[in-house]
């Protein structure tokens, strides 16, 4: 996760203004995090946890083909559900 987070800092992140005012926030603000981390070890796996998605976002979004065939497989399987029911289901389900 930590070179693929930075490969997202460097090609996603720093390319535009806001990117990089996150990135200075950032940085200002971690040590302390990563602080309070060391001494709280009972908050690491919530911490680990809350970032996976994240980790996944950005994986996501430096892999974009990825995230279209992801987006079409969804977008599939929602048109064959909603198309794949009988009107009695339909009735049933208002």
């Amino acid at each position: 996760p930590v070179l693929l987070l930075r490969e997202f800092r460097d090609r996603i992140l720093l390319s535009n203004a806001p990117g990089r005012a996150f990135v200075s926030w950032y940085y200002a603000w971690s040590p302390e995090a990563a602080e309070w981390l060391l001494q709280n070890a009972w908050a690491r796996g919530p911490v680990i946890a809350g970032l996976a998605p994240l980790v996944l976002l950005a994986w996501f979004l430096l892999n974009p083909t990825y995230l279209l065939a992801v987006a079409a497989l969804l977008t599939g399987w929602f048109i064959y559900d909603r198309s794949s029911r009988t009107p009695r289901m339909k009735e049933r389900n208002r």
